[in-house]
Parts: C-alpha cells; structure tokens; sequence
C-alpha cells in the first residue's frame, strides 16, 4: 500500500487540486492519504475535513517540515511513504508508475519529474549535492536558470544524488532505518541531508522521469521568512556535509554570491563615486569610499536600524562639510546615499521592489512640479550653474525616496520619534559645552579655533556670540530642530513603563525648551508656537501644553538675552530688515519667471545674473528667506499649484487621523505644521537635517497607514465617527 503524506500550512488554495490529482491518480491502487496541518492559521483543516478521500488528519503546532513529515509516516500502514507538497498535482498514471519504479528491490528513494507551472523542468534536479563550490556557482550568470540536464528528454529511470522533498517517495523500511528526517532542519535542506544518509547506508536513489509532478509552488509564508529558514538550514547541512572553512566562508558571502548583479551594481557606483571624490578630495577620497561601502553592506542587513543611524547623523550637523561641484555635502548627505542604496538592496533582496516602486509613483506631484522649470533653465544657464542646479535637484529627489523606503520597511513612529528625542537631548548637551568653551561663532581670527573652524566647517558663517548653536553652527535652523522635537513629543502618549515614561517626557521638554530659548532663535519660537496652537486643538493632554507654555513665558521673562530680542520693532531690527529685502528679490525673481519658475535650484545663479551675490556657494542671500517665496521663485505658478495640491491632500489624510486620536498622526502633522511655519522665516524648506527628520517620520506614519485604493479596506482614521463608536 502507498501512504501519501501531505504537510500543510496556510494551504487552503492549493490542497483541493492536490488531493484530486491523487484520488484520480490511484484509483485502482490501494493507498491511504495522510494530512498533517503544521499550524495553519486559515482554512487549511476545514478544507481538509471536508474532503473525504483524506483517511487521516493531524494537526500539530508549526513545528517545520521535517518534524510534521515524520509524525505523519508515524501514522502510515503503507510499504511506501509518498511525501507530496500540498502545492503539487500529480499526472495521470502516476501511482502505477511509482509502483514500477520500485519494481527493483535495489531502489530505495524515487523522485518524479517536477514541472513548474509553465511545463518546464524545475531547478535543482539531477544536480550533486551542495557544497561551496556549487552554491557559488549556481548563482553565476553563466550557470542558467533550468537544471544541468535536459531530463524531459530522458525517458527512463536513472540514478541522481538527491531527489527534491517536494515529491520523494521511499520504502518504509529504509525510512525507518536511517530514521528519517532530521527535525533540526525547520524547512528545506531536510531532504537533501536525508538522501545523502541513504545513500551512505547502500541504497540507491533514482529519478523516473515518467513520474510527472507538476509543482505550482504556492506561498505559505512571508519570503523573509522563507529566506531565513534556507539560510539557517543551509548552513546547518554544511555543518554536517561540509568543513569549517565552507561554512564561515559562507555567511562571509552568501549575500554576495547571491545578488551578484547588485553588488555589480553596487561596485559601478562606488567606482564612480570614488573617482568623483579623488578629484574633489584626493586625502580623503579612500576613506569615504570605504565608509560608503561599510554604510551600505550594513544597511542592507539591518535596514532599519540603518535609518535611526541615519538620525544619528544629525549631531555632526555642519561641523563637517565635504566640497563638491559648487556645493556642501555634510555628514547626513553622503549617508544618506549610502543608506538608500543599501536599503534599495535590502527591498530587491526581500522581493518587494514591485511595491516599493508603486509607493514611489505615488510621489510623482513633486516630479511634475520641478521639472518644467529645471528643463526650461538649461536653455539659459551656463554649464557650471546648470551642474550646481543637477547636484540640488538630484539630493533633493534623493530625499524624497525617504518616504516610500521608510514606508516599506515599516519602521514604527514611536521609534523615530524617541530617536529625535534622543538626538535633541544630545544636541542640548552638545550646545552646553559650545557655550562653555566656544560661545563666540566663528571663533576669533587667527586662532586655533578659528583654524579648526574654518578646516571642517568651511567657512562662511554669520557671526553668533553667546547663542546656543552646538554643531549646527546656525541657531536659528537648530531652533527649528528643538521645535519639530518638542511638537513631535508633546503629540505622543507617553505611557509608564516605557522610554517615554511621563516624567522623562516633562524632563525632556523642559531641557530641550530651555536650548531652544538659548538658541535666541524668535523664528524658532514662533514656529513651535504654531505647532502648539494645533495641538491645543487636537491633543487631549491640554495640561503638558499648559505647563511648556508658562515655561516658555518664564524663560521670556526671566532671560535677559531672550528678553532683550523681544521688544525690537520691525522698522528697527536689522535681521527683520534683511529678511524683508531677500523675500523682495525673491519676488522680483517671481515677476521674472511667473509661469515655471527659475528652475530648482537655480535661483542662486539668478541671483548672481542679478548682482545680489558674488559666489553662489555661500549661504546668505544665496536663498530667500521665505520658503513660499522660494518655491515660487524656482517652480512658479505651475509647481506652487501642483505641490500645494499635493500637500492638500497628504495634510486631509493627517488631519482626518488626528481628529480620530492616532497620536503617530499627530506627531507628524505638528512637526509638519512648525516645518512650514519655519520655513516661512527662513530658508529651511529643502534644509537637509530638518527635511531628513520630518521624512523618516512621514515614512513610518505612512508604512503602517495605507494608502487605500479600489477595492481596499480605508485605514481607521477615514472610516466614519459612527463606525468607530
């Protein structure tokens, strides 16, 4: 008698068309069909239990493959055990013919002709048993993608070193004398580490073509999941098969060898990058090119933690500054590139390109507004400005891929958020000691300050004395910072327990409140005031904001540094004055351009065209100082109107959640609310360490709030009042 034994999870899909292929197949047979359900969590054993061909069924905890398959041969009668894949369907005859296969009592293992659903021989048939060399070389070019012989052209049994588990059959008596499969072994690898033993105990293992097995391979869990199951698994068989040598050599390159075309890939651009910056920093240029590769191998392992590093980039904010083509390239830029590349490697190696790419389409708004204007400036711009303008618009697409690769990673708010809490605090700390030991920026001329200052951080900065500017080196865009921090926290629901107890909330606000009132930065305080404004409307915890507004009034009041900025009149104030006059050049640049802009970012060059400015790589006046100003200047009519559409309706999806009490959603619109108003006083709106943070955030908001489309279920925050009461 012949006992098939299914192992199932998660195969409602697929068992009925297996279970048919076999009561069709041995119908003149005596046999007996045993299902073991491996922890399914759909309608695997209901559809199993209304089947009636099934004489047996277990249901055990998903205790992998190898384990399942040997409590289900504990229950066989049968002189042959059948084991099948729930995702296969056997040819007609196909029972009869197994039975001639056996016919030589020499025979002990039998594997069918497995066929994919196209009809074409699977891979990994007729081929040895794995080993280093053959691992490596599989994932070559050259090695193909069907097995090494043309098996469907053979048209009788022969002997192979392994057959797939997928469809093996075996006497009992040799199952049970090499005591069958290992359990270590949770998936795969169980039936090649299985052969081999039968092989060394004198049996033979042959492959009959004429047993056709058509194996639709259905997916009963996550590809992750799968991915890690057959590398652990795949290094176990070594441990037995292979040598210490093979198997460290193998987790040193098992991503290398195989994802060869990325790691191709990945070499073209560093070679690329590592030319670039011989020319523009030959000292330095091995050094970064190391560094990028470091960032990007780790980024493609762990992802995630990746992107927090990402924010930890954000202390060196413009201590370090690397020239490049007309513009400055601080620490955040050059990891950030290597942290998107190592996270597009990530995504390919998961299988989810294809919907990381529709997460990126949904960013096309922001393409169609720059475009027009960056195309139209090449007509007039010279090659040198038309470089520089490349260089801003690539590093601000770049940033915008924040959004769908954070989303697909799934990484959770309250992680970015505690991580910008963090960085805050650390930066207050890093303000103490500037204060302490450099109040005057930059440091007096000649000195050895002065020397430091001027090697790392470029030069070229507004004088600051007694303002609290830590690495940033400009306290306004630093009080910005602070802002979007303490919105960010004051939005959360701190819970006991947790990092973000209630009493290390409050301490948090206070000490960040207190930088942000060192800082002098009025820009700063008139932002974070936007931001509580919203949260007075939608936060339920009224009494936290109570308290960091008196604390705000306090410091006010009672810091004479503080206090003597505040009664300045607009007429009066210098700094006020110089921003009225650049937001009025960017007008005039607007009545130049109205329809498409002076491209992004080519309103420097403007500028020069102009005579504002000399040297277009300086900070002042190189940008005006209002954000819509800005936009309009370099995208016009056409971009403000296609970007404030968008924006409108990203903000209804914040809002609509805010209203409904999601905290994470709250965190967001109030960093995005204080990002705005800021930028409204400055030229913050592409500023890169304030852009970085308010992405990552959007990102995770986004990755566990769906965009919905037809057909899809709306996320709780867009289903009715009533449907949530």
């Amino acid at each position: 008698m012949i006992s098939f034994i299914i192992v199932t999870h998660n195969s409602e899909r697929e068992i009925y068309s297996c279970l048919e292929s076999i009561r069709k197949s041995a119908r003149d047979e005596t046999a007996e069909v045993i299902v073991v359900d491996a922890g399914s969590t759909d309608e695997t054993a209901f559809a199993v239990s209304t089947y009636p061909f099934v004489h047996e069924r277990l249901t055990l905890r998903n205790v992998g493959f190898a384990a399942a398959a040997n409590a289900g041969a504990a229950r066989a009668r049968g002189d042959l055990l059948f084991f099948l894949n729930p995702d296969t369907t056997l040819g007609q005859g196909a029972v009869g013919q197994l039975r001639q296969s056996f016919s030589s009592p020499r025979v002990s293992v039998v594997g069918g002709l497995l066929l994919g659903g196209n009809g074409a021989p699977e891979r990994w048939q007729n081929v040895p048993f794995p080993s280093l060399r053959t691992i490596f070389s599989h994932h070559l070019p050259w090695s193909g993608r069907h097995t090494p012989r043309q098996v469907s052209d053979v048209s009788h049994p022969y002997s192979v070193p392994w057959v797939s588990g997928g469809a093996l059959a075996v006497r009992r008596s040799v199952f049970d004398g090499v005591g069958g499969f290992r359990e270590r072994y949770f998936l795969y690898f169980e039936d090649v580490e299985f052969c081999r033993r039968v092989r060394e105990s004198g049996g033979l293992i042959v492959s009959d073509p004429r047993l056709h097995v058509v194996h639709e391979r259905g997916r009963s869990a996550d590809a992750a999941v799968r991915q890690r199951a057959y590398d652990r698994s795949q290094s176990l068989y070594l441990s037995v098969a292979g040598s210490l040598i093979e198997r460290i050599v193998l987790r040193a390159l098992r991503g290398a060898y195989r994802h060869w075309r990325y790691v191709l890939l990945l070499a073209m651009i560093v070679g690329v990058a590592t030319i670039i910056a011989r020319e523009v920093i030959p000292p330095l240029f091995l050094l970064f090119a190391a560094t990028g590769i470091v960032l990007t191998a780790l980024t493609a392992r762990f992802p995630r933690f990746a992107w927090i590093g990402l924010l930890a980039t954000l202390l060196l904010g413009q201590s370090v500054r690397v020239p490049l083509g007309g513009i400055f390239l601080t620490g955040t830029d050059g990891a950030l590139l290597a942290v998107l590349l190592g996270t597009f490697l990530s995504i390919m190696r998961q299988g989810r390109l294809r919907s990381f790419a529709r997460r990126t389409l949904r960013g096309w708004w922001v393409v169609a507004a720059l475009a027009p204007g960056i195309l139209l400036a090449f007509e007039r711009l010279p090659a040198e400005d038309l470089l520089r303008m490349g260089l801003y618009a690539a590093r601000l697409l770049l940033m915008l891929l924040i959004v769908p690769m954070v989303a697909e990673l799934g990484l959770p708010v309250s992680r970015v958020r505690q991580a910008l809490i963090g960085i805050a605090l650390l930066l207050v700390g890093l303000g103490g000691l500037q204060l302490m030991l450099a109040p005057a920026i930059p440091p007096p001329v000649g000195s050895l300050g002065d020397t430091i200052f001027f090697r790392f951080s470029g030069g070229g900065w507004d004088p600051h004395r007694f303002r609290l500017v830590a690495t940033w080196l400009d306290p306004n865009f630093l009080g910005g910072f602070f802002s979007m921090a303490l919105a960010g926290l004051l939005a959360a629901n701190p819970r006991r327990g947790k990092f973000l107890s209630p009493l290390f909330a409050l301490v948090s606000v206070l000490l960040v409140l207190s930088a942000l009132g060192l800082t002098q930065s009025r820009s700063a305080v008139l932002s974070l005031g936007s931001g509580l404004a919203l949260l007075l409307f939608f936060s339920p915890a009224r009494r936290r904001l109570a308290i960091v507004v008196t604390a705000g009034i306090l410091l006010a009041l009672f810091v004479p540094s503080i206090r003597q900025r505040i009664p300045l009149s607009l007429a009066g104030d210098p700094t006020v004055r110089l921003r009225l006059q650049s937001v009025a050049e960017g007008v005039y640049h607007v009545t130049r351009f109205p329809f498409f802009g002076v491209g992004y970012n080519a309103y420097p060059a403007e500028q020069e065209i102009i005579g504002v400015i000399r040297d277009a790589v300086v900070h002042s006046r190189a940008g005006s100082d209002n954000g819509l100003v800005t936009i309009m200047a370099t995208t016009g009519a056409w971009g403000v109107t296609v970007l404030g559409i968008g924006l409108l309706f990203l903000s209804r999806r914040l809002l609509a959640a805010a209203r409904y009490g999601e905290s994470d959603a709250l965190s967001v619109l109030s960093m995005f609310v204080v990002f705005l108003a800021h930028a409204q006083f400055l030229h913050s709106v592409t500023y890169v360490h304030l852009l970085v943070p308010l992405l990552i955030t959007l990102g995770a908001w986004i990755g566990t709030n769906r965009y919905p489309s037809s057909g899809e279920t709306r996320t709780i925050a867009e289903r009715p009042r009533e449907a949530r009461a």
